[in-house]
């Protein structure tokens, strides 16, 4: 049987985010759209900061886009005025390049997309939640928006089956799908580049944790668990990889536990494919998540991942002693044995750090790109 001209054909697909500076849906929507552009598809990234202040490299066949507004300043007024104007260029920008299907890639970016698509019925329009929905606050405006916007949406993608059931019950009316995050394997290097060795003494092993330096990745706990593994004297130095808010609690807590020298907080690093190698261990102490990229990261590139069950994601990725360790969220005591097993047990670590490569199979850009294709091509 022949195929479909709609199953044959090249497809030309928006994107929409707030902006592409360093972090986890920003990493998702250039490693997806590299992949789309170099298989002859259109693609469009939509953003509202500038492109010079990209963090992520793109093909040369992604097409950027830039609204900007001018801003009205007024207390009350002036959010809702602004928002609106951001609708109307984002709607000019849709009608000029026509896309197959447009994805607001976060709640507000999904929202604002959906309102700007309205009676465009030829734009197939996907919101794509990047996180476990409770676990966010949005304000009470933003959440009253997606629970009456979101239906409108032709579907609302979500990371985990957690996330669905969410959906289902709380915005029962809105179509939704389970469709996680591509683990990049290998990561394409950008910069800054910090070398491990200009951090580390490459006589020492790493232990290595990646992400924002906020509340919600538990660094704090991490550190503390540290305290504990470091008062048996070894070859091992923890590095945290990531910049954000927490960064003088984070090291005033480091200060605190007489652990300067041993543990390190050396900002954005572009080029994590030289820290997953150069780590053994990887360490992931969220208290919540959406789909962990970084965890999925290490595993492709053969760590031994430790990390808390949170809500969600870890445990929809980790097979329990068999491709990394789950420890009960929040345990501080139950994280730093499990750190300590890795560290003693050479035969272990090894085994589960094989195991963890399959990741690179499992939540490859292929197969991930396959499922968001099988929707694109639902409609």
């Amino acid at each position: 049987m022949a195929k479909s001209k709609a199953a044959s054909r090249s497809l030309n697909i928006a994107f929409f985010i707030y902006s592409l500076q360093c972090g986890g849906a920003e990493r998702v929507v250039s490693t997806l759209a590299n992949s789309w552009a170099i298989a002859q598809w259109k693609v469009t990234i939509i953003t509202i900061i500038p492109q010079d202040k990209d963090f992520y490299s793109l093909h040369r066949y992604v097409q950027r886009e830039v609204i900007s507004i001018h801003r009205n300043r007024m207390r009350l007024l002036g959010p809702i005025i602004n928002n609106m104007r951001y609708v109307v260029k984002l709607r000019k920008v849709l009608n000029q390049i026509n896309p197959d299907a447009a994805i607001g890639m976060m709640p507000t970016s999904g929202i604002l997309l959906t309102l700007a698509s309205l009676g465009l019925v030829s734009i197939q329009i996907i919101c794509s939640e990047r996180t476990y929905p409770p676990m966010v606050r949005l304000g009470v405006f933003w959440t009253f928006l997606r629970w009456l916007i979101y239906p409108l949406a032709n579907n609302i993608v979500m990371l985990t089956d957690d996330g669905l059931a969410w959906l289902s019950e709380k915005i029962p009316n809105a179509v939704g799908t389970v469709i996680a995050n591509p683990v990049g394997y290998p990561l394409q290097a950008s910069y800054p580049r910090i070398m491990p060795s200009m951090i580390v003494n490459p006589n020492r092993r790493i232990i290595l944790s990646v992400g924002r330096l906020t509340h919600e990745k538990g660094f704090d706990r991490l550190i503390e668990a540290m305290s504990l593994v470091f008062k048996t004297d070894c070859d091992w130095d923890l590095v945290i990889v990531g910049e954000g808010q927490e960064r003088q609690k984070l090291h005033e807590k480091v200060t605190s536990f007489g652990l300067n020298g041993r543990i390190f907080l050396p900002g954005t690093a572009g080029n994590m494919a030289d820290w997953y190698h150069a780590a053994e261990i990887y360490v992931l102490t969220s208290r919540f998540e959406g789909f962990p990229n970084a965890l999925c990261e290490a595993m492709a590139h053969g760590c031994a991942v430790v990390s808390y069950d949170c809500l969600t994601g870890p445990r929809d990725i980790i097979d329990d002693e068999v491709n990394g360790l789950l420890v009960r969220e929040g345990d501080i005591l139950a994280l730093s044995f499990a750190i300590q097993r890795l560290i003693s047990a050479d035969d272990l670590r090894k085994k589960i750090g094989n195991a963890a490569r399959n990741v690179a199979i499992d939540y490859s850009i292929k197969s991930i790109s396959e499922r968001w294709e099988k929707l694109f091509r639902s409609y």
